[in-house]
């Protein structure tokens, strides 16, 4: 496999089939792809079944970080500023050929902490846009590819992911940039990008929370592409995967790793603990990325599209106030959450207790409903050390919308209680405690959607 230039154009040219395979303009680079698969043959069931297809691709991405605090509360052109632009020459040709493309928005930096306990949230992934199987030729493309959104320090803000958008003769493909991390002491979660045009695409994943860690890792791109097959054999997700080393989509654990990935959501601050490792300001997010695919396989037999549009989705959001974290330090776990406490961890009595010093009649956990739920269980438990003042050993949980009390729960004796209810955002989430007379023995919220969600 070889290629040459020819009158400003590269030609890929492959001793297996004997064919030549272009022109292409110089930014492209030569790929030979072979791949094996099962396929169901007449009278001879599944079989594998080896194939070796010649293609030229172009990746490019932005690796410049976005203004901080530049995000979505700014225009999109000044969110936008640090984008990158290009112009890609499509050849004219004697004969058609295909062309697949993909548009990833950048990644959503990283939220600011507090250098006191370090925590923040992650930022959402970049939305992602694609078109398959489309004869273009004799045209130049326009891309221009957003940037990474910045990390939050304990002094700087961060920043939102820059929009990628592929427009051709007929097309354009557009993949947002993900939303910034929320700052310590915020509940919500950021949003990946959205996508529009082209023939379908995939939310930039929201970041996400792990209970047990007090982590909000930067969230994830779509796999939309892994539904997508370009050609009998050739799945568009396998063939990205199969050249370029960053294309992935998970949720980092590890400062930095976010900021290698294309459109990833950067991870979120975190304080060192004895189960999470060492103390991590927040990191960047993925770069804004354009892959564009030149194909001149078998251009006699006629390809049609896969056409995929992805929905936003929502993962459930678990806290358990009694996890490593929150008995590890309560207070600075609800307090990173936006909420509030006058409650501790005992050991002794494996529950929560008041804090020293604190002569309050009652000991309570405060928190906030996030943004895009509508639903929230709240598991309770509660155990009476005496009953000596019956009237002071209630655990009560309630939920209050603007100073008003809309729903309400008293704890049954030594039993998992739960309490189901709609929830808005912003609504107050008390779990009240007579700490004097009864233990709160558990203490967790399940925000998530039901049918009626229309986020």
């Amino acid at each position: 496999m070889w290629y040459y230039v020819y009158d400003g154009y590269k030609y890929g040219y492959s001793n297996i089939t004997d064919k030549f395979y272009g022109p292409a303009s110089f930014r492209f680079s030569f790929k030979k792809y072979v791949n094996t698969y099962s396929k169901f043959i007449i009278f001879k069931g599944y079989v594998d079944v080896t194939i070796t297809k010649y293609y030229w691709m172009l990746l490019i991405e932005n690796t410049t970080l976005n203004r901080n605090g530049y995000d979505y509360t700014k225009t999109d052109s000044e969110r936008n500023y640090y984008n990158y632009k290009y112009n890609i020459d499509f050849p004219n040709t004697n004969e058609d050929y295909y062309s697949h493309m993909v548009s990833i928005g950048g990644g959503g930096g990283g939220g600011k902490s507090l250098e006191s306990y370090l925590h923040s949230g992650g930022g959402g992934a970049g939305g992602m846009s694609y078109i398959s199987n489309k004869k273009i030729k004799n045209y130049i493309v326009s891309v221009e590819i957003g940037s990474k959104g910045a990390r939050g320090t304990n002094t700087s803000n961060n920043s939102a992911g820059g929009d990628t958008t592929i427009i051709t003769d007929v097309y354009q493909i557009v993949g947002k940039g993900g939303y910034q991390g929320y700052d310590n002491g915020n509940i919500n979660l950021a949003l990946g990008g959205a996508y529009s045009g082209g023939d379908g695409g995939g939310y930039g994943g929201n970041s996400i929370y792990r209970e047990n860690y007090r982590d909000r890792l930067g969230g994830k791109i779509s796999e939309v592409l892994k539904s997508v097959n370009i050609y009998e054999g050739v799945n568009f997700w396998d063939l990205l995967d199969e050249f370029y080393d960053n294309w992935v989509s998970i949720n980092f654990l590890y400062n930095n790793n976010s900021e290698l990935y294309y459109g990833a959501g950067g991870l979120g601050a975190r304080k060192s603990t004895p189960y999470a490792g060492k103390s991590t300001y927040a990191s960047s997010g993925g770069s804004g990325t354009v892959i564009i695919i030149l194909d001149y396989n078998d251009l006699s037999i006629s390809r049609t599209s896969n056409s995929i549009s992805e929905s936003r989705t929502f993962d459930n959001y678990y806290i358990n106030f009694k996890s490593n974290e929150g008995t590890s330090n309560l207070y600075n776990f609800v307090i990173a959450l936006g909420g509030n406490t006058n409650l501790t961890y005992s050991s002794t009595s494996d529950s929560f207790v008041l804090m020293p010093d604190n002569y309050s009649a009652y000991g309570y956990i405060q928190i906030s409903a996030p943004t895009n739920y509508n639903k929230v269980t709240i598991g309770f438990k509660k155990i009476t050390k005496s009953f000596t003042y019956q009237w002071y050993t209630d655990v009560i949980v309630e939920i209050k919308r603007n100073g008003t009390l809309i729903n309400n729960k008293y704890a049954s004796e030594n039993t998992n209680d739960t309490l189901i209810a709609d929830i808005q955002a912003n609504d107050l989430i008390n779990i009240f405690v007579a700490t004097y007379y009864a233990y709160l023995k558990e203490a967790n919220v399940l925000f998530y959607n039901d049918s009626t969600n229309t986020f």
